[in-house]
């Protein structure tokens, strides 16, 4: 068994695999993820004459950790053929993985676990919450108020300013989150069309933006849609709460996952979303406390 990193251009031939192993991902999103997804990403592949049987993919991203960028990997797409599992390929790759990140200087690299006691035994170790709760219509804390608040999709023109407005107005509530740019923002718009929603904000008449979410209708819960990482200035809450009210009286109750620590929805909860390390060992994230990092499912 041989067991190396692919080059850019071979990235593309570990689809057999995902698409055998991740059987509930629908063709449109295996597209989307080659598409965008894989291009920059590492892929470290276990492999014989008989082609690819286990593999581990590090997407980067810019985090900003207390105030400092960083591009760090996450890990995702971990996979192995079930012939093939129990005989350690998933150990020699990820030690593979973390050599490289080690040498890079990463700080921490983290992903979000099928099981916390299949990482464990690696020394990953939950670091982040997500909150979780619902946008009612009636009978809770988000009735309908009068907005004048408009909730639209994102436009392209307007994703360098969303990404302005989504750092300033995290980095004044947190030490550690996804940075963003332009080109996230686009690629994110995409990820959220393949699963029939979109990248929304929050703007008050005047233009002015004062939140965004997404929206997934990936998940058929309530019968309305999701909401995913809600994020409102921290100035705006009554009427960003108002606009979000106005949408679910349109769309039903909606179940959100991930939202800014100022808001407050009905059945509130906190579940632990991601595991960490620090490539090389170490005592990870020792100095940081959960409600002070925002990273969810949506990177």
């Amino acid at each position: 068994m041989i067991f190396r990193r692919l080059s850019a251009s071979e990235n593309s031939l570990t689809r057999p695999l995902y698409e055998s192993v991740f059987t509930e991902d629908d063709r449109q999103f295996v597209d989307y993820y080659y598409q965008w997804k894989v291009r920059d990403s590492r892929i470290y592949v276990a492999e014989d004459e008989n082609g690819i049987h286990s593999m581990v993919h590090l997407n980067p991203f810019r985090v900003s950790v207390c105030k400092e960028l960083h591009t760090l990997h996450y890990i995702v797409a971990v996979a192995t053929q079930e012939a093939y599992r129990h005989r350690g390929l998933m150990r020699t790759l990820l030690t593979l993985a973390e050599q490289d990140m080690e040498k890079d200087g990463e700080p921490f690299t983290f992903l979000m676990p099928a099981s916390e006691k299949i990482y464990a035994p690696f020394g990953y170790r939950y670091f982040a919450v997500q909150k979780r709760g619902w946008l009612r219509t009636a009978g809770g804390a988000c009735v309908r108020q009068e907005s004048q608040m408009v909730c639209r999709p994102a436009r392209p023109q307007e994703y360098a300013a969303l990404a302005a407005f989504v750092n300033d107005s995290l980095s004044g509530m947190y030490d550690v989150f996804i940075y963003r740019d332009a080109a996230y923002y686009e690629r994110l718009c995409a990820e959220q069309r393949c699963q029939n929603g979109e990248v929304m904000v929050i703007c008050r008449p005047d233009g002015k933006m004062i939140g965004t979410f997404c929206t997934s209708q990936e998940t058929q819960e309530t019968g309305g849609c999701e909401l995913r990482e809600v994020i409102v200035d921290p100035g705006h809450r009554e009427e960003a709460l108002g606009a979000l009210a106005a949408f679910a009286e349109v769309f039903g109750d909606c179940k959100v996952c991930g939202y800014t620590a100022q808001l407050s929805l009905c059945g509130e909860e906190e579940v632990p979303l991601l595991m960490g390390k620090r490539p090389g060992g170490g005592i990870f994230c020792s100095e940081w406390k959960a409600e002070k990092i925002f990273i969810n499912e949506v990177v």
